[in-house]
């Protein structure tokens, strides 16, 4: 059983507060009255109406649910639901409430295995609610997911780094520039393959550092963009040539 709260005076003077109808302000004190020691309690609309209205046989249900709207919509209040329960958490109870040997509160908390929930003001449902914020648990998913991405972009630089004949400059590359290196896969294995044909014979000095070839050099050697050098290996195929029509001694 909740314990004997404290209502801080100033509270009559809160704008937040002045916003609620006269029934929501009644609620709203209602609601952390009857609140735990961590400031939680039953959010169903129905079960507020019973513990705060047992006798008054003119309330209506409907009533509290739009007064808890109200409440939502202006006070510092977490409505959730839990394994398809609805609860309540008073987000500044520390800040109104010293308690003393505090127990432990039996309902859960907001946390990644709760949806956040929120009344919206004029609903004429109490089945009627609007999210606020997606479901914990997928935020989770999604931030594990970018982080297996992550991993595979970094594994996938370092292969065509180290697949590249002139390694300097690595620091120089951004995550962005990483990102858009994954995105074309494999066909940057081709690129650094031409460039490096068209390289031999080259002094290193000559060679593109891999910063300069991943910012930028790899897109003339792209699949859609690359042209072979004409005549290529003519010299060697002439020598070649020569060599044949020579007469064996």
């Amino acid at each position: 059983m909740a314990r004997k709260r404290m209502i801080d005076p100033g509270i009559w003077q809160s704008e937040d507060f002045s916003k609620l109808s006269t029934l929501a302000k009644l609620v709203f004190i209602g609601i952390f009255s009857n609140a735990d020691d961590e400031g939680r309690g039953r959010g169903k609309a129905s079960y507020i109406k019973s513990v705060l209205f047992p006798y008054d046989e003119g309330m209506r249900v409907i009533d509290v649910d739009k007064a808890l709207s109200e409440i939502a919509h202006n006070m510092s209040v977490t409505f959730y639901l839990h394994d398809e329960n609805e609860y309540y958490s008073l987000d500044k109870w520390c800040k109104w409430q010293k308690i003393d040997r505090a127990s432990d509160s039996v309902l859960p908390p907001p946390d990644d295995m709760s949806t956040i929930i929120r009344r919206t003001l004029d609903e004429e449902s109490t089945n009627a609610r609007r999210a606020l914020a997606p479901n914990r648990k997928e935020v989770n998913r999604k931030e594990v997911n970018r982080k297996e991405e992550n991993i595979n972009i970094g594994d996938f630089f370092e292969k065509i780094w180290a697949a590249y004949p002139r390694k300097y400059g690595k620091g120089k590359i951004s995550d962005a520039k990483k990102r858009e290196l994954y995105a074309i896969g494999d066909e940057l294995f081709r690129c650094i393959e031409r460039y490096s044909e068209s390289c031999e014979g080259k002094e290193e000095k000559y060679i593109m550092h891999g910063s300069t070839f991943f910012n930028s050099g790899y897109v003339d050697f792209l699949d859609a963009n690359y042209t072979p050098a004409k005549g290529k290996n003519t010299n060697n195929q002439f020598l070649k040539l020569l060599s044949e029509l020579e007469p064996e001694t």
